[in-house]
């Protein structure tokens, strides 16, 4: 039926001598073809980019493989690249009538995808899957120097081979279905087949979504400052009026809500009492309810920060191979392993401040890391399935969105956060398409940039039109100049004031789209200036 499996099955795999495996990668020269053949290769770096054959020329002479990890890195120092890493563990490859796209089942935790451009070792474009076996870490040989330089790291490898089966499916298509738009309908049934794609309500309307700053914290010299941006009754009264002035379909979110502000992760749930507290919390909730409008609250399961307190620094992080503690370069930041994730989780649901209240849910959705730690040793796919066990239980509370939202989250996901529209364009890259937008469209909803914070208005706005968002603002109750001296000062034009009658018109307008948002997106094509989207049911 068009279908091709793959298996590598753990248990069948054998090592002898001194030589030990490291990774297979599979399938490595299907559909290989040179730049004679008409056809690209499909990458999922940010929304999807495409390498186009017959641009060989243009690419320079020291060629090299370029390697997306499937659902990102699990350094935390290049994990907030969320361009250039794979959400979801497909490829897709196209040589004239013909096109196949190959997509990891079981192992993608522990996969990569391999983009090789005519020129790589061999004068053909391949793309393929690897599955790694080991993993290499660096090991500082020590802190001493020795004729003036420091010592250099030893790169070392796990001794014990992951213990982990693979599969990968390949899709062929033809005719019509041998492109891009093919691949991502096709990937699409195949998730919605296999109940790994959610089908979320869409109403008469389209909504607009809206992200309230809550307040954070101003570092100085001896005392952190509290920096409240807006109350939880100022966004009551927000929503009301935008209620009244035609803005029937809205969802709102809260970041920073908890005591500290947005950039700190609390243990628990404790409403920030400058805010007005829990029970203005609870107030705001009832009166959204009554609205019709979904309240989603920012909550982080995975990270934890240096000022937090609340967790064992020892017992509730996660190590690398090398023995350290992960953490970002500043060393403020660390991963918590996968039983304090259910543990944080756990005591977010016992004392949950709105039961009406969805999550809006960062890092779970975004970023695996396997741990070494001597008591808690895991993998990345077993970080995973606690993900997925932890949204599982998120969603059957209520509504649930994810950042950027990997493969592994979209069955249970209301609606994806901070979608790209773009690729990291790294070298290879010759041209960007919508791939991801086309899986979820008329499944999930999603969002991207944030309108107040366009850069080209214009421009964006066609984009997020020919891609199929559901517009976004981030915003404040008070004017942005409160946001100077945070680590928030991205956002430069916020203040709900500012921009209510802008986001009460762009709403009016985009209602001319509103029968569309729920519908499948069947085809694109564009030429760089034009663009052309059709959507199922003839649209």
């Amino acid at each position: 039926q068009g279908l091709l499996s793959v298996k590598i099955p753990a248990a069948e795999l054998r090592e002898e001598g001194e030589y030990k495996l490291v990774s297979v990668e599979v399938l490595p020269f299907l559909g290989a073809a040179d730049h004679t053949t008409d056809g690209y290769i499909l990458y999922p770096d940010g929304c999807g980019a495409l390498m186009r054959y017959e641009n060989v020329g243009n690419r320079p002479a020291n060629k090299n493989v370029h390697t997306l990890e499937i659902y990102g890195s699990s350094d935390m120092q290049n994990a907030s690249q969320i361009l250039g890493a794979a959400r979801l563990p497909v490829f897709g490859i196209k040589n004239g009538e013909n096109a196949v796209l190959g997509a990891v089942v079981t192992g993608a935790a522990e996969s990569v995808v391999n983009i090789s451009p005519e020129g790589y070792v061999v004068q053909a474009n391949r793309a393929a899957f690897e599955m790694k076996y080991r993993y290499f870490y660096s090991v500082p040989a020590s802190n001493l120097t020795t004729g003036g330089k420091k010592d250099s790291a030893t790169i070392k490898a796990d001794r014990n081979r992951q213990n982990q089966d693979f599969e990968a499916v390949y899709l062929f298509l033809d005719g019509d279905e041998a492109d891009y738009s093919g691949m991502a309908s096709a990937y699409r049934r195949f998730l919605k087949e296999n109940g790994w794609l959610k089908q979320a309500p869409f109403g008469e309307e389209m909504p607009v979504s809206v992200r309230f700053l809550m307040g954070t914290m101003e570092e100085q010299m001896l005392f952190d400052q509290e920096v409240v941006t807006t109350t939880f009754s100022q966004v009551g009264e927000f929503a009301a009026e935008l209620k009244d002035l035609g803005v029937d379909a809205l969802d709102i979110g809260l970041l920073g809500w908890e005591k500290g502000g947005a950039g700190l992760n609390r243990k628990g749930s404790k409403p920030w009492s400058a805010l007005g507290g829990e029970s203005a919390l609870k107030k705001l909730a009832q009166g959204l309810e009554g609205l019709g409008v979904p309240l989603t609250l920012n909550k982080n399961f995975l990270q934890v920060t240096a000022a937090d307190g609340g967790y064992s620094a020892n017992g509730d992080v996660v190590y690398g191979g090398n023995g350290f503690v992960v953490t970002d370069t500043a060393k403020e930041r660390f991963l918590l392993n996968r039983g304090a994730q259910t543990a944080y989780y756990e005591a977010f649901v016992k004392k949950a401040p709105a039961a009406s209240a969805g999550l809006l849910l960062d890092g779970l959705g975004s970023q695996l890391s396997a741990d070494y730690g001597a008591d808690s040793r895991y993998t990345r796919t077993q970080a995973m399935e606690t993900a997925q066990a932890i949204l599982a239980g998120a969603a059957e509370r209520g509504r649930v969105e994810v950042l950027d939202g990997n493969a592994y989250a979209l069955a249970f996901a209301d609606m994806v956060v901070g979608v790209p529209a773009r690729s990291s364009r790294f070298y290879i890259f010759d041209e960007e398409v919508p791939f991801y937008q086309m899986v979820l469209h008329g499944s999930v909803p999603y969002t991207g940039d944030a309108v107040n914070l366009f850069y080209d208005e214009e421009g964006q706005l066609l984009k997020m039109l020919e891609y199929g968002y559901t517009p976004c603002f981030e915003l404040i109750g008070g004017t942005s100049d409160l946001l100077k001296y945070t680590d928030y000062n991205s956002l430069f034009s916020a203040g709900y004031a500012r921009w209510k009658e802008e986001l009460v018109s762009l709403y009016q307008r985009l209602q001319a789209f509103a029968p569309v948002q729920g519908s499948a997106m069947t085809r694109h094509v564009s030429d760089g200036l034009h663009a052309r989207v059709d959507y199922k049911g003839g649209l």
